[in-house]
């Protein structure tokens, strides 16, 4: 449920955790203490609405090119290598496409 008052929105929560760390179920506990960490992101995002997801979309197709392209020499190849995948580029290859080689038994 999307609560649209951000104070609203912060005081349950708040309330949970503490009603949660009197409990004396430790999964409920450990619950309580990841939001508590993580509580100045969490009001963060309540007042903005405002998330890393694209950030972390973009991380993500960096460390895909990291692992698949060993051996690349230069930052430079790097970088148009990450364009390159993150982009939609459409190349217009035959399909399917010829080999450049024969079979030579």
């Amino acid at each position: 449920m999307k609560e649209p008052d951000a104070a609203v929105a912060e005081r349950d929560p708040k309330w949970w955790c503490g009603w949660v760390g009197r409990s004396k179920i430790t999964e409920k506990k450990n619950v309580a203490k990841t939001i508590r960490s993580h509580w100045d992101g969490i009001v963060a995002y309540l007042n903005t609405q405002i998330n890393n997801g694209a950030a972390e979309a973009i991380n993500g197709i960096i460390q895909t090119v990291k692992r698949k392209s060993r051996g690349i020499k230069t930052g430079e190849y790097f970088q148009a290598i990450i364009y390159l995948v993150a982009s939609d580029l459409k190349f217009g290859l035959p399909d399917p496409v010829p080999t450049t080689h024969t079979n030579s038994y």
